[in-house]
Order: C-alpha cells, then structure tokens, then sequence
C-alpha cells in the first residue's frame, strides 16, 4: 500500500493519510457522498495491509489512522466526533496531545519499529505490469490529481474539477500534465502542438512555449 505519513508514539503507531483537496464534500456516517473513490475506506484498506505487515513481522503494536486535510480551502459537511479526520489547523492541538499524554514520548522500542518498517519499504513495486499503449489510445485532458476526473475551465488562469472542487492554477496543470507526458513516452520529444492537444486545449499554446522554455533552462543549469 501507498503510505503518506507513519507516526510512531509510546508503542502506537498512526497512520496518516494526507489530502490536498479544496471544495465542500458530505459525509454520512463515515462515508464521502458524491466522490469517485471515499479516501477513508482508501485508508482503512491500507491499515489492513499494515497490521499484516506488522502481523508477518511478529510485532504487535495498535494501530490508528487519521486522514488529514491540508488545504485551507476545504469544508466537510456531516463530519463527526468520532470520525478519523484532522484538518490543518488540528495538527498542533492533535501531536500537543500525544505529547501530553507519553512522558516518555520517544522510546527505544519506537525506534527500532521504525527502523522495521523502513527496511519493508518498497521503492519500485516489482508487480507493476503496464498494459500496451501509444499516444492514439491513450486519453487526452488535464486529470483532477486527487479523482482523476477531467478538469474544465473555471478563469482565465484557473481549471477546476467537477467531481471534488479541486481548483488550480492552469501553469501548474500545465507543469502535471507535461509530467505525465514525459513518463508516458519518454522517448518522444515533447512540441508545443503534441501538449496543446495532450490538454485538449485548456491551456493556450503561449503558455506551453513558456513552460517547456523554462524546462529547459531548468535542464541547462542542472
């Protein structure tokens, strides 16, 4: 599984799962409504895997997970006490708590839990199988990062997602989706018409000059 964040605490270990997003979202009973994937069944699936994990390493440890919204610009609506999420502005209050309540608030046994864990770290993962593909079947547009759903215009300089409300700058689209287009094919040279219709048009071609050009004097100075 994917891990954002691991915090280990007098012999608990929490596990953080951390959202950029931006928008209003419901919640019932635990339950995002309205979205493409509910990032708290993502991250209860995670805290399997890691209890297994910990399970084949012959450790026990409690686990407890926290999913974390860093954007200012977030609202949830129906969120309860007793649901598993902090925003932003809790995160002083929430690690202040911890340190409150452990005396000893780093011992020799969270260390070496630590130390475990990273050696279990994966950086490739060796069952990846990438299905064929070419740029004439694979999907043009500027994807939500956090949903992967299209994005559409919402100002002159901004595109949001209609799925969960992610609003971004287009230059910063434009920066993720000529990442993508170098990871997809890395062996072709990007030109400024292949990225205006990799965006389906979203962004203007000046714009594209501009980014590549600034690309490559990243790559000069390196």
């Amino acid at each position: 599984c994917q891990v954002d964040a691991l915090y280990i605490c007098d012999g608990v270990l929490y596990l953080f799962e951390v959202k950029n997003w931006t928008g209003a979202f419901r919640l019932n009973n635990g339950e995002f409504l309205g979205g493409s994937a509910c990032p708290l069944a993502q991250l209860n699936r995670s805290r399997k895997i890691l209890e297994r994990v910990l399970w084949n390493l012959r450790i026990s440890v409690p686990v407890e997970m926290r999913l974390v919204f860093m954007g200012p610009g977030v609202c949830l609506y129906g969120l309860r006490q007793e649901d598993p999420i902090l925003m932003a502005h809790q995160l002083p209050k929430f690690f202040e708590g911890l340190r409150r309540q452990n005396r000893r608030f780093i011992q020799r046994s969270d260390i070496q839990l630590g130390e475990r864990l990273v050696q279990c770290h994966v950086a490739d993962n060796p069952y990846r199988k990438l299905p064929p593909y070419s740029s004439k079947t694979v999907a043009s547009g500027i994807m939500c990062p956090n949903c992967r759903v299209a994005m559409r215009p919402y100002h002159a300089k901004n595109l949001i997602c209609g799925d969960c409300g992610f609003n971004e700058l287009k230059k910063n689209s434009l920066r993720r989706s000529i990442t993508e287009l170098d990871l997809l094919f890395p062996l072709e040279k990007q030109r400024v018409h292949q990225i205006y219709q990799w965006c389906d048009g979203l962004v203007s071609k000046r714009l594209i000059h501009k980014q590549l050009g600034s690309k490559e004097s990243a790559q000069l100075n390196e």
